[in-house]
């Protein structure tokens, strides 16, 4: 309501620079991946996406500022570098952090949060230096249960189907499981999970209707 007011008392034009100028600071992140023993997994990927979220008087939701991914060392230690950015009218800004090797699956996620500070044309988040543990469990089942948790961890690591470049790490690996999976039956109208990784990976989710 204070927010509102004092743009009430503004010009329209300094309330719309004000939104503009959300500073967006995410300080490094380290860590290690890990199996349900608490041994490091090697050369796992990591894939780390950071949620905005947003909301005004015609509509609310979130919105996937930055994705990346990378690959573990030997003993499963990890370093997202710190990065910087300007975004418009974002509230808040989280980290979403999840771990995948062939024969695994990420058993959840490990966040980080941001802190924001200022008010209008000053205002910043600020996610701190974290150190996290990624988990993986075996990735077990019939064929069509492990595709299914394969599908739900590629929709989860997503950043919106525009991210080919930023997690073609994860796509590359999961396309390499999925592939060596039995045949996939196909239905009228419904596209194969192996066609819907094929999609991400080459940029192409956008226009991607299935068949």
């Amino acid at each position: 309501m204070k927010s509102v007011l004092i743009c009430a008392a503004l010009s329209l034009s300094i309330c719309s620079a004000a939104a503009s100028q959300v500073e967006i600071v995410a300080a490094a992140v380290t860590g290690r991946v890990v199996d349900q023993s608490g041994n490091g997994v090697a050369r796992a990927v990591v894939a780390a996406k950071w949620v905005g979220t947003f909301s005004g008087f015609s509509e609310s939701g979130t919105t996937c500022v930055k994705a990346t991914a990378l690959t573990a060392d030997d003993r499963g230690y990890f370093t997202l570098p710190g990065w910087e950015t300007k975004r418009a009218s974002l509230q808040t800004v989280f980290a979403s952090i999840v771990g995948y090797k062939p024969g695994f699956i990420a058993d959840g996620f490990a966040a980080v949060d941001g802190k924001e500070s200022g008010l209008l044309i000053r205002r910043a988040i600020a996610l701190p230096k974290a150190d996290v543990i990624v988990r993986l469990k075996p990735l077990t089942g019939e064929p069509e249960q492990r595709r299914a948790a394969l599908a739900r961890q590629l929709g989860g690591a997503s950043c919106g189907g525009n991210d080919s470049a930023d997690l073609r790490l994860l796509y590359q690996a999961m396309r390499q499981e999925v592939s060596a999976l039995p045949p996939e039956a196909t239905r009228p109208g419904n596209a194969t999970l192996l066609e819907f990784v094929d999609a991400m990976l080459n940029g192409t989710f956008s226009s991607f209707g299935g068949k």
